[in-house]
């Protein structure tokens, strides 16, 4: 997984080295640290992940629940159940409710003492699909363990499947340092009262950040001091909240009191959930195939736990992409969104060597606007296009094939629609691409059903009418293979439209392809 850094330095103050899903520098907060030594505060990525979900915890016993909600999201009475977690996956039986149901799961840890599995811990579960931090454990318990941890999904059509992976709603956040060397003697290590996101919504997945609960911890040895590890905590990633923030105040001294205190405070963006970042001080320098389903007859749901952190720096599908082909937080900067990832894509194009793809984004501005394929209302289409219908078939995704295809017939052939797409292209470049081309009709197809306020926008703004959206996929009979959107209403209106160049007009959203 590709990893990036980005680094920010403050005059006698702390340095911020972050890499958060977020991807941008946040200011630190606080003086010189004490003892006179310039400190680095740094978040990045680990080398290594966790290998095993739910594991064993001692002091601890894992659960699983499972609530039955309606369509609405509230819960069914008498449908919650729950179950011990004896290994890597939990299975639920169950009566299926008559009326229509989503399944909501939640896995944590309890004490292994507990007087029943209901008996909650670290986190409250009594109102499902809302979970809440336990107030009566902000002092010291949140940290430096693996039971802080948890799982969560939901099945939102039980008829689809009865199998399910869950991941953590929550990110690790490592304090370390990344030269323990220039720490020795230093064992103990606190964390200051800050407030972290209270609450998770497993439906929604969505944190409220106007609600919160203060969490410290005491002097208290370090898990490793030799190696670096101080101590971890987990938090809710608010999704929804890009830009919120939380300080973390952390001092390190030692058992004997002989040496002088450290500290510093740094201001950070929660990572995205199911990830793990470090902070680190420097000195300055499973499922198989679904069964089927009878609505009448006991229902068997079978859960499993992913136990892989993600990289908070891979691209996701709603992900925004600026001039430079980074990542960026929202769309005023953005030039395009990523609308599918390279996994499951089947794509003949060639990019060049050494360039691997990660992700394809469509441009959030039209190339071009509902012109004639033609040399106007009454020129005469004269290029000869080449059918991909077997590409179409054989590999869909090979949009930037296609299109290279497509504008070689079209030639110099003065295209209303395709002079003004080439011109679009030429004074909008983006770098660590592919470039722009026209996407096939398989691209365009995820294109039209992305949930992105801001391509909709776009899409909505192309033209004041019904229009046909061109894609570089060419049938069997040489029109062109696209899409009918209507504006008025924001949606497709014919997905499967071919589009004739002698007769009709058409709009173009270029897409590129990401790379590693």
């Amino acid at each position: 997984m590709k990893k990036n850094y980005l680094f920010s330095a403050l005059a006698a103050s702390l340095m911020l080295f972050a890499s958060c899903s977020q991807e941008e520098i946040i200011s630190t907060v606080g003086d010189e640290p004490t003892g006179g030594q310039l400190v680095r505060i740094s978040a990045s990525l680990p080398q290594e992940a966790a290998t095993r979900a739910m594991a064993t915890v001692t002091n601890y016993k894992a659960r699983c629940i499972m609530q039955l909600v309606d369509a609405s999201g509230v819960a069914i009475s008498d449908e919650r159940y729950v179950e011990e977690v004896q290994g890597d996956q939990v299975t639920f039986e169950f009566t299926a409710p008559d009326q229509a149901y989503q399944c909501v799961f939640w896995a944590d840890y309890i004490q292994e003492n507990a007087a029943t599995l209901e008996t909650d811990y670290f986190y409250t579960t009594t109102a499902l699909p809302a979970v809440t931090l336990s107030s009566s454990l902000n002092k010291n318990v949140m940290f430096g363990s693996e039971a802080a941890s948890a799982f969560c999904g939901v099945i939102t059509d039980p008829a689809n499947g009865l199998n399910i992976m869950l991941k953590r709603p929550v990110a690790k956040i490592n304090i370390g340092s990344n030269a323990p060397e220039n720490y020795t003697g230093y064992d103990q290590v606190r964390v200051d009262r800050m407030n972290i996101p209270n609450n998770y919504n497993i439906l929604t997945k969505t944190t409220d950040v106007s609600q919160t609960q203060e969490i410290r911890l005491e002097n208290t040895a370090m898990i490793d001091a030799a190696a670096g590890d101080w101590t971890y905590f987990f938090v809710f990633a608010p999704v929804t909240q890009t830009t919120y923030t939380f300080d973390i105040p952390v001092t390190i001294t030692d058992a004997a009191g002989s040496l002088e205190a450290k500290s510093a405070t740094v201001s950070v963006v929660p990572v995205d959930d199911n990830v793990e970042s470090n902070i680190n001080f420097t000195p300055e320098g499973g499922s198989g195939e679904d069964p089927d389903i009878d609505p009448d007859n006991d229902m068997q749901i079978n859960v499993s736990f992913d136990g892989e952190y993600e990289d908070p720096n891979a691209l996701k599908v709603g992900d925004y992409i600026d001039a430079t082909g980074a990542k960026v937080t929202d769309a005023s900067s953005a030039v395009a969104v990523v609308f599918a990832l390279a996994e499951g894509k089947v794509d003949a194009s060639t990019y060049g060597e050494g360039n691997t793809v990660e992700a394809y984004a469509v441009s959030l501005t039209k190339a071009a606007g509902r012109a004639y394929l033609k040399d106007g209302s009454a020129g005469t289409w004269t290029p000869t296009l080449v059918s991909t219908a077997t590409m179409d078939t054989e590999s869909p995704y090979s949009g930037y094939q296609m299109s290279s295809d497509m504008l070689t017939a079209v030639g110099d052939y003065a295209s209303n629609l395709f002079t003004a797409y080439n011109s679009w292209v030429s004074s909008s470049s983006i770098s660590n691409t592919s470039g722009w081309y026209i996407p096939s009709y398989a691209q365009l197809q995820d294109i039209l059903t992305l949930d992105n306020a801001t391509l909709k926008e776009a899409l909505n703004g192309a033209y004041g009418s019904t229009y046909f959206l061109i894609s570089s996929s060419v049938n069997a009979d040489l029109t062109i293979h696209g899409s009918t959107y209507d504006p008025t209403e924001g949606v497709v209106q014919n997905a499967n439209q071919n589009i004739d160049p002698t007769t009709h007009q058409g709009i173009i959203f270029p897409v590129v392809t990401i790379f590693e």
